[in-house]
């Protein structure tokens, strides 16, 4: 990737959305995302949904009144903003299990216990997805159950990956409260044994 000084002149370019160079800003700064997300976290689930929250803050505040007052510090500024989401994930990782845990149902046909706790739970997923609004249900099916790529289920949908991102987190977020209100003996982890 060539390297750029970050100037007056680039960060303008950038925040009037000037197709070349956020084709190098997204290509460039993805890339050092990448290496820093792949080094701090073990959700490798959620590297793109990081990549893409830090990419929405840094537009978000270049086109906001105040923008970026130091051009040449686009750099140490998009690591804050990296630095940040990064430790918002992670906290949300410890406090509420993901969404994407309650929609993996293992299959361990050995074990008469497992298969009915997976029967159970594809009961409670079924019945909490049957509460939600027909757009939560619809989004969370196209990602978790149809395994549907973001691209394809933004078209689907005919909304931008911005907007995509903040309904999938709102329909994971009513999920979440949902099927934890459901699950009075509280969420079953794919990585937990009975015994």
């Amino acid at each position: 990737m060539e390297r750029v000084s970050f100037d007056e002149a680039y960060v303008r370019r950038l925040t009037d959305c000037d197709p070349e160079v956020v084709r190098h800003f997204t290509a460039y700064f993805g890339e050092l995302i990448l290496i820093t997300v792949r080094a701090r976290t073990s959700s490798r689930e959620f590297i793109s949904d990081i990549r893409q929250e830090t990419f929405l803050r840094v537009f978000m505040t270049l086109r906001s009144r105040g923008g970026l007052h130091k051009p040449e510090s686009l750099g140490a500024f998009v690591y804050a903003i990296l630095t940040k989401v990064l430790a918002e994930f992670r906290r949300r990782e410890v406090h509420d299990p993901p969404a994407r845990e309650a929609f993996q149902v293992t299959d361990d046909g050995a074990d008469p216990l497992a298969e009915l706790v997976n029967r159970d739970r594809k009961r409670l997923v079924e019945s909490v997805l049957a509460e939600l609004s027909n757009t939560d249900r619809r989004i969370l099916r196209m990602v978790y159950l149809d395994d549907g790529a973001q691209s394809q289920v933004c078209q689907r949908l005919g909304v931008t990956p911005e907007y995509f991102r903040v309904m999938l987190q709102r329909a994971r977020d009513r999920f979440r409260k949902c099927y934890l209100e459901h699950n009075r003996l509280g969420p079953i982890s794919s990585g937990d044994s009975i015994k």
